[in-house]
């Protein structure tokens, strides 16, 4: 049996400035590898459950790419969405063509099909990270949407939002 390579490609970006989620991510994740004692209170900024994620998939041997350049300009989010998939197509596939890769963002930029909303400003139509990675993979990716139900996006694979979002009733 061949071994793929597994990947776990988060909405973090590697050159924010310190007191960030993304920064704390980075540093957490770096400390954890070299087996280096862990306080969770020095990783203050980090939204919750993103450290146990990271710490899961370092456990089981997955790679962790961070794939947000944080592209932001006054009201304007440049193509973030396509430089995070360049940024995957480069670190990952070109290297690893059959890596199995995870790919942790929002709700904004895991649809597959373009739309009239999103994060970007202007008039065009909006193509979201996972429009780019199932035009590439030729539709052999899988989108799993488990955020809020007022924040679903267009085009996924699966939703299971309603189910976690209600199961107290």
């Amino acid at each position: 049996m061949a071994c793929h390579l597994l990947y776990l490609a988060l909405e973090v970006n590697q050159n924010a400035p310190a007191g960030t989620h993304s920064s704390d991510i980075v540093r957490f994740c770096r400390t954890y590898k070299k087996d280096q004692p862990i306080d969770n209170d020095q990783f203050f900024h980090a939204k919750p459950g993103w450290i146990d994620l990271a710490k899961q998939a370092i456990d089981l041997d997955y790679q962790i790419r961070f794939i947000d350049a944080g592209q932001r300009s006054g009201f304007v989010n440049l193509p973030r969405d396509r430089t995070m998939f360049e940024t995957i197509k480069r670190e990952i596939f070109h290297a690893h063509p059959d890596a199995k890769v995870i790919v942790y963002v929002g709700a904004l930029h895991i649809g597959e099909q373009e739309t009239e909303t999103g994060i970007f400003m202007g008039t065009e139509k909006k193509k979201p990270l996972g429009f780019f990675l199932d035009q590439y993979t030729r539709g052999r990716n899988f989108s799993v949407y488990m955020g809020h139900t007022n924040d679903t996006p267009v085009g996924c694979d699966l939703f299971i939002s309603y189910f976690l979002w209600n199961a107290d009733q």
